[in-house]
């Protein structure tokens, strides 16, 4: 208070100052906690009984992560990850999509890797010049003669995943 019993102007100013610079400082610390949340690959949460089958990195900051499924066809595990999107964003705005959108792709004989269809579901948590998402890929397995390669019969759940590094 001043002399004359009302508030100093002084006094004010330098408290409006320190919470503004307090501000700023938390704002610049939730930006770079943030920012460092996303140098790492984006975590969706695999259909239950999924085994997981294998893990390469692409690069420094993608990878591409498979897992095989017994006893669920890819409609029905594309309706989970259906759901765990809607969960993500918060609507149901965003949806997983069947390529071809019907019927199958026909399928060479001599191409051990060929699918007929697959659904694609993108979970996007990319922020302020930062990137990071995981495309789930499901189609349905193949005969490989290899026993490790071979999923025939079981639905196959591919996550490419990218980051900021």
């Amino acid at each position: 208070m001043n002399k004359k019993g009302g508030f100093s102007v002084i006094r004010i100013g330098l408290i409006a100052g320190g919470i503004g610079i307090a501000l700023v400082v938390l704002g610049v610390i939730a930006f770079l906690g943030d920012q460092s949340a996303r140098r790492v690959p984006y975590s969706v949460t695999p259909y239950q009984g999924a085994e997981e089958w294998g893990m390469a990195d692409v690069t420094a900051s993608s990878r591409s992560v498979l897992f095989r499924v017994r006893d669920a066809s890819p409609e029905q595990v594309a309706q989970y990850y259906q759901q765990r999107m809607n969960e993500h964003y918060g609507d149901d705005q965003e949806a997983c999509v069947r390529v071809p959108p019907s019927g199958e792709y026909p399928v060479q004989a001599n191409d051990p890797y060929a699918i007929p269809y697959e659904f694609k579901c993108l979970f996007d948590n990319s922020g302020f010049q930062t990137t990071q998402y995981t495309q789930v890929r499901i189609y349905p397995g193949f005969y490989h003669p290899d026993a490790d390669i071979n999923s025939e019969g079981m639905t196959v759940i591919e996550y490419q995943q990218r980051w900021t590094p």
